[in-house]
This record gives structure tokens, C-alpha cells and sequence, in this order.
């Protein structure tokens, strides 16, 4: 349908078939949607800004049409207490382009509701991975998260079994091996525990399950009530490609072809309600290493929507369902308020036109680490980004010489009865 966005002071104001202003921008053929939230990104700040930091990555956000983001905390030093996440806050004012919230990490001794009251927003590892921020055995951990959730929090888990982990003999070499030393059936075990703690709250829907990457996981999430997401390289990568080596590395690990075809149905059809980048950038020098040295994790923050949008030219998903996927939903986990495109909405919006269709280039991307796992791939990249400050990227230029970004409280009632 053609129409007119008008935009005022940072919120739509009226959307109509013609509308008049001080400004006027012409976008035809384009489709016009709310901007992501991404609600799983790693910006390494602080304590790690050689690989990004949260004026490079935002940057690096922004050109993929995502104007909200939800930080992790395994930096350095890991968010875990009140002070830390203070001294985080303080550090990152006036440096990110977009908006953002921050999650507190969970650890065995962690009182819930005392720290609710400085963030609702928590991730709770299940297994080692990048950041080593291991809660602890199953007891400790279910038991935290449902505290949590009862509580009214909202959890975020990376959801693999420690113990299958350390139980299991790799076999194979590079992204076969890493699959099979993080099993599927480790990955869906953690999984069914997380919905089982979640659901003896009666509040299953605080919990979210993050890069769901096989079909055993995904047959133990179902009829869970949790929220989930997965990922475009869980989607568009697996572990066939070994040539992607090191940087084809990342947990819980690229998987069969079988896996990728079951989440992409599941996404589709929205059993799998959320697409979320997962964005841990290291540099080219630490992924160049050998495979069992490389650390795990890779961008992809600047494109993920445009990546899926060339799949929904190609019809391999529905615009609306991506829409859904990459903004509404993500944006209802967190709280932020709904993402549509309406009077009195924040105006944060993006422009496609998915006539446009790129290939992914590292030398077009600008994230710091400067490299990609999709080079080559189809992409639609965004023609026009409105977010915090106003226009953020016009014609692929960026617009903004000052990030005007703003740490996003959570508009969750049930935060202020915390405790």
C-alpha cells in the first residue's frame, strides 16, 4: 500500500496517503518497516574493545537496519554485580548510535530480586562458552531462573549441557568435530530443563531460549510458552562448510543441513518467534588461529535483516513474519513497547527496496572486526534508517556525528515489585 510516515521529535505523528512538511523524502518502490531490536548482541565493552566497541558496533547496527539493542554481559569485567552494571551505564553514555539495553549475567550466589531492581534483564549460561560465565550444576541453575522469572525478570538462556559437554569424545575434524563436542542431544536436554523451570512458575513466557540451532532442541522447546530465537548463521551456515575453518566456530556450533532446514520452518511458521544476530565479533588475528584455539562466535549484526530480506524477495519467508520476527517480537520480550508503524510509535523505521540486491562484502561492513562468514551472500541493505537523533543512514551514508543512543529502561510492571 502507498502512503506517508509523518515523523516529529522522534515519533510518528500520523501516517496517511499524502501528507505535507518541512521535509519530504521519496521513497519509491521501497517498503517501509519498523527497525529491528536485536535483543542478543556482544558490543565487547568493556574490557574487550580491540574486537568492537559500542561506538563501532552500533555504527555497524544502524546500516543493518537495527536501531535497538540488548547487550550481553561476558565482558571484562563480567557484568554480575550492581557496580559493575553502573560503571557499564556510565561508560557507554554518549557512545552508541542506537538505543540499548544491557543484561546482567547470573552466577551461583546471585540475589535476583536484589539485583532486579538495577536491571529485569538477565542471561544465565548453562555451559562454558566465550566469557566463561558458567552458573554452576543443573539444581543451581533452574533454580535460579525460576526465581527469576517468578519475580517478574526476564531471562535470556544459553541453553547446552555441561555435562554432556565434558562427557563427549569429538570425532572429526573442524566444524564437524565442534558439532559433535557440543552434542544436539546436550543442547536439547538444557533446553527441556530451562521450559520445565520456566513452566513451574506459571509465568514461562519471562523466558527466553537463545540461539535454538537443532531439531532435537526445537522438538524440546515446543508447547513450552518460553520464547526462543535462532540465528542467520544457524539458518545460512552449517557444518559442511568447512571452509570457513575458525571462523565458522561459535557455540553452540553450526550443525546439519537437516538442523538448518527444520529451524527456517520453524521460523517461518513462528514456533520460533524471534531472529536475533547473536553479533560476538573477534579479530581476523584470533579467528586465524588454529581451530581449537580460535575463539568462538562471529558478526552479524549488519546483516541479518538485510541477508533475510533478500529471502523474502526470493519468498522463503514473509515479510510480515521477518517484521514480526526481528522487531515486534523482540521488542515485547524486552519490554520496550510495541514496533509498529502508527501515530504516537517511536520513530524508528527502515526503508528497503528489495529490487536492490547486494552481496555481502567485509569491505563494505563496519563492525571493527572486519570480516564476515557470508561473503557473497544476497543482501538488501537498508536505503533509509530512522532512529534515536533522526535519519541514521540515507542512501548508504550515515547521517549522525554524535551518537544520541539512550540506555532503554524496561516497561515491565512487574520490575518495580521486585524483591
Amino acid at each position: 500500500m502507498d502512503g506517508c510516515v509523518g515523523i516529529s521529535r522522534g515519533r510518528i505523528v500520523a501516517v496517511k496517503k499524502l501528507l505535507e512538511g518541512d521535509e519530504h523524502r521519496e521513497m519509491p518502490g521501497c517498503v517501509i518497516v519498523p527497525a529491528a531490536v536485536d535483543m542478543h548482541v556482544h558490543f565487547r565493552d568493556p574490557g574487550l574493545t580491540h574486537k568492537g566497541d559500542f561506538t563501532t558496533e552500533s555504527r555497524a547496527a544502524a546500516f543493518g537496519g537495527v536501531t535497538t539493542v540488548a547487550d550481553m554481559p561476558n565482558t571484562k569485567p563480567p557484568v554480575l554485580t550492581e557496580q559493575a552494571l553502573r560503571e557499564k551505564l556510565e561508560a557507554l553514555k554518549g557512545r552508541s548510535f542506537v538505543d540499548y539495553a544491557l543484561y546482567m549475567g547470573m552466577s551461583k550466589g546471585s540475589d535476583v530480586a536484589r539485583l532486579g531492581r538495577a536491571t529485569g534483564l538477565f542471561k544465565l549460561y548453562t555451559a562454558s562458552s566465550t566469557g566463561d560465565m558458567l552458573v554452576g550444576d543443573v539444581h543451581t541453575w533452574t533454580n535460579l531462573l525460576a526465581r527469576c522469572a517468578e519475580l517478574g525478570g526476564r531471562v535470556t538462556v544459553h541453553a547446552e549441557d555441561q555435562d554432556a559437554i565434558e562427557r563427549t569424545v569429538p570425532v572429526g575434524e573442524g566444524l564437524h568435530r565442534h558439532d559433535s563436542s557440543r552434542p544436539a542431544k546436550g543442547e536439547a536436554a538444557a533446553v527441556a530443563r530451562a521450559c520445565l523451570a520456566a513452566r513451574t512458575t506459571g509465568h514461562p513466557g519471562r523466558v527466553h531460549i537463545a540461539h535454538l540451532s537443532c531439531a532435537q532442541a526445537l522438538d524440546a522447546f515446543a508447547a513450552s510458552g518460553c520464547s526462543a530465537e535462532v540465528t542467520p548463521h544457524h539458518l545460512l551456515l552449517d557444518r559442511r562448510m568447512e571452509e570457513l575453518g575458525a571462523f565458522g566456530k561459535v557455540n553452540p556450533p553450526l550443525r546439519t543441513d537437516a538442523d538448518r532446514a527444520a529451524l527456517w520452518q520453524a521460523l517461518d511458521d513462528g514456533r520460533v518467534p524471534v531472529l536475533s544476530s547473536d553479533h560476538a565479533p573477534h579479530t581476523l588475528e584470533e579467528k586465524a588461529k588454529s581451530f581449537a584455539d580460535a575463539p568462538s562466535g562471529m558478526p552479524g549484526i549488519e546483516t541479518m535483516v538485510p541477508m533475510m530480506m533478500a529471502h523474502v524477495k526470493r519468498g522463503r519467508i514473509a515479510l510480515d513474519r521477518l517484521v514480526d520476527a526481528c522487531a515486534v517480537r523482540p521488542a515485547a520480550f524486552l519490554g520496550l513497547g510495541a514496533r509498529v508503524i502508527e501515530a504516537g510509535a517511536p520513530a524508528h523505521l527502515a526503508a528497503y527496496d528489495l529490487q536492490q540486491v547486494a552481496e555481502v562484502s567485509a569491505d563494505a561492513l563496519h563492525s571493527r572486526c572486519g570480516w564476515t562468514p557470508y561473503e557473497g551472500q544476497p543482501a538488501v541493505f537498508p536505503a533509509l534508517v530512522v532512529g534515536p537523533g533522526g535519519v541514521l543512514v540515507d542512501g548508504g551514508a550515515f547521517q549522525q556525528s554524535r551518537p544520541q543512543g539512550r540506555h532503554v529502561a524496561l516497561d515491565i510492571d512487574a520490575m518495580a515489585r521486585l524483591g
